[in-house]
């Protein structure tokens, strides 16, 4: 297993490293000094890093002990559902380096709920209680205020903030009533630039007039982009040569060929414009055909976006996650029967969430019975304490999503249904602590 983090302890011929991926991990270790410096594992085998830096955390030792400063952050018990604001009530602070931090002395008790501050930390394990909430492995023994220059919105998603997200995605990225994607013989008059995903390179275009020529741009096929606000989107052929930042004429050229080229265009990111088409531009009068069939995306170019995709035999794929809720999946008399041959056939066929970039996704009865199978199969093998403890935390599903097979027919449905589906269970794990949860063999 190969990891990065800080020394933080040593007994005799061990040490513990604090890892930002993976927590406390103890390995062997015969060399001198480790504590506060950066340890790096490769095959086993561990290297100090001194002189390591990171702008984010700062590691020393002194006295035989760990200290580090990091930005923190305490939850604004006034913005919070009751039922959250109750299970973070005896949380101080929390930093997205560190997780749960301890005020020991109060120090940390004048900073406003949802500022970030730098605190600096001293490696002392607490814990004050069962729940992962109060259980710790740094206390806080100074607070200082953050330069103004510095990034902090990341210290801002916390736990608290994403199960409260989680909860009201559906009400946020479901489609308004003004949007294209919810009424699609709406008129286009939108100038504005909008970020989507290729879904297919090469489609039979549904505007396709035969009795205008190429040189007029109408093609049999064309390539297909997606977003939220529009819902599905032709882009035609010839492409518009998209701009891209590069910093030599020669990458530029290479780069653009890549992205032109129509089977390259899959699974990538575009920012672009949607517009009418010219034959529409002067007339102000109600569509009488979907925009898919009446508009285009223009001035298309590569778009930077972290969201990692795969095309696999042709098709897009990407992995997405939403929080656990049975309600989604079955009613309540439908969860208490024992026998899944009956059960299956009494889970929802309309069960769906929604993504920020995919809009609604399906879920369909064979990956809900794994969800749930595994979800329970889990709190089965857990103590009655630990169940209890457990049984009001967020899970979050992860599922690789694909471009649905009936995507079109679905898309003239929009919202009512997905242009894409849940395709296989990838993960589960709880939200706060990131416990994972076996997934039900198939």
């Amino acid at each position: 297993m190969d990891f990065f983090g800080f020394a933080c302890e040593q007994n005799e011929d061990k040490i513990k490293i604090f890892t930002l991926e993976q927590g406390m991990v103890e390995i062997e270790y015969e060399g001198c000094d480790p504590l506060g410096k950066w340890v790096e594992v490769l095959d086993d085998e561990a290297e100090l890093h001194p002189t390591y830096s990171n702008n984010q955390i700062e590691v020393w030792e002194k006295d035989g002990e760990v200290f580090a400063k990091v930005p923190a952050v305490g939850p604004n018990m006034f913005c919070l559902p009751k039922d959250i604001r109750e299970k973070y009530s005896k949380v101080a602070a929390w930093s997205p380096l560190l997780k749960y931090l301890k005020d020991e002395n109060g120090v940390f008790a004048r900073v406003r709920g949802n500022d970030v501050v730098d605190v600096v930390v001293k490696y002392a394990p607490w814990s004050s209680g069962p729940s992962v909430r109060e259980q710790g492995l740094f206390k806080i023994l100074e607070v200082f205020e953050v330069e103004e220059e510095r990034y902090t919105a990341y210290c801002r998603q916390t736990p608290w903030t994403l199960e409260f997200m989680g909860r009201t995605l559906t009400q946020s990225l479901r489609p308004k009533p003004n949007t294209i994607a919810f009424n699609q013989y709406r008129t286009i008059d939108d100038g504005g630039y909008r970020i989507g995903l290729c879904i297919k390179s090469s489609y039979p275009n549904t505007a396709f007039n035969q009795e205008m020529n190429r040189s007029d741009g109408s093609y049999k096929f064309c390539s297909l982009l997606f977003t939220p606000e529009y819902g599905v989107v032709r882009w035609p052929f010839p492409v518009n040569n998209p701009r891209t930042k590069t910093e030599t004429t020669e990458t530029k050229s290479d780069i653009e060929n890549d992205v032109i080229s129509i089977d390259k265009r899959i699974g990538k990111w575009y920012t672009f414009q949607v517009t009418e088409a010219r034959s529409r531009n002067k007339s102000k009068k109600q569509p009488d055909s979907p925009a898919i069939d009446h508009s285009t995306a223009r001035k298309v170019a590569s778009a930077d976006n972290s969201r990692e995709t795969v095309v696999v035999n042709g098709e897009v794929e990407l992995e997405s996650s939403f929080l656990f809720d049975y309600n989604m999946f079955e009613t309540e008399g439908n969860r208490h029967i024992k026998n899944w041959n009956v059960r299956y056939d009494g889970l929802s066929t309309k069960s769906h969430f929604w993504d920020a970039d995919l809009g609604r996704v399906e879920v369909y009865p064979s990956i809900s019975r794994k969800i749930i199978q595994s979800i329970e199969k889990h709190r089965e093998t857990l103590k009655l304490s630990e169940a209890e403890l457990l049984l009001k935390e967020a899970i979050v599903v992860v599922v690789r999503t694909v471009v649905h097979k009936n995507f079109m027919m679905n898309f003239k449905n929009y919202p009512k249904q997905g242009v894409f589906t849940a395709k296989k269970l990838e993960k589960i794990c709880y939200l706060d602590g990131g416990r994972l949860i076996p997934l039900e063999e198939e």
